[in-house]
Order: C-alpha cells, then structure tokens, then sequence
C-alpha cells in the first residue's frame, strides 16, 4: 500500500525551484500590468477606486418621468455653469417592484468632487435641476 501511494504523491521540496519558477512566472504578468498602470493613469495610481477612497459627494433626484439625453446633457452643463466641475450622472431606471406604489420612473445619480458642508452648493444643484426634472 505504502508503494502505490508514494508513486503518486508530488515531491514540492525536492522540486521547489520549479514551484518557485510557476510562481513567478503567474505572478509576472500582474506586476507588469500594475507597473504600467501607475505610469499610464493621470493620477499615478495603480487601481482605479470607487467614490469611497477618492472623496466625493453623490446627489440622487428621483422622478417621475423619463429622464431623455437632451435632459442630461442640459444637467450637465448646468452644473458645469454653476462651478460643479466634471460632474458624473447616471440615470438608473426605477424597476417595476420599487415603483408599484409610487410613480418614481428615473434617478439621477449626479457624483462631484466632495461638498462638504457646504449647503448652499446643494442648494445650487437642488434648484438648478428641479425645473429640469419637474417641469
């Protein structure tokens, strides 16, 4: 019995030199894309992270309408008008389930730099964008 197991068993530190070698070349390819990465992206950082690392405040308007592309690009640069610089909107669609006992078809998800306490932007983006979203 003793013999047929020991013919199956792989020796890893007799062989650890070529464990080591796979190892390596597995782990090459990420390293490399890293590296790259950090000397190609605008900030010099290697992985591109979420809102919660690099600050920031997200805004979301529900409606009751379908929000067009005439009506984001016109958010858009209204906000660029009143300093919001490079603003991220999205406009995720209300499911059936969530909307079933209200009338909410549209968010709008509007990410900018961090706000802060800083009520009266809020208030600037709120007012800007209720004409718009509440004809």
């Amino acid at each position: 019995m003793n013999e047929i197991t020991s013919r199956h068993l792989i020796n890893i530190v007799k062989y650890r030199i070529v464990w080591l070698c796979i190892s390596a070349i597995l782990l090459l390819p990420g390293v490399v894309a890293l590296v790259y990465s950090t000397i190609h992206n605008e900030n010099h950082i290697p992985l591109k992270v979420g809102i919660d690392y690099t600050g920031g405040t997200i805004l979301q308007y529900g409606v009751n309408k379908n929000v067009t592309n005439a009506d984001m690009s016109k958010t858009r640069t209204d906000l660029e008008k009143i300093g919001i610089e490079n603003p991220s909107i999205q406009i995720l669609h209300a499911n059936a389930e969530s909307s079933k006992n209200s009338d909410l078809k549209s968010i709008i998800s509007i990410k900018t730099k961090f706000i802060g306490e800083d009520k009266d932007t809020v208030n600037k983006i709120t007012i800007t964008q209720i004409p718009i979203l509440f004809p």
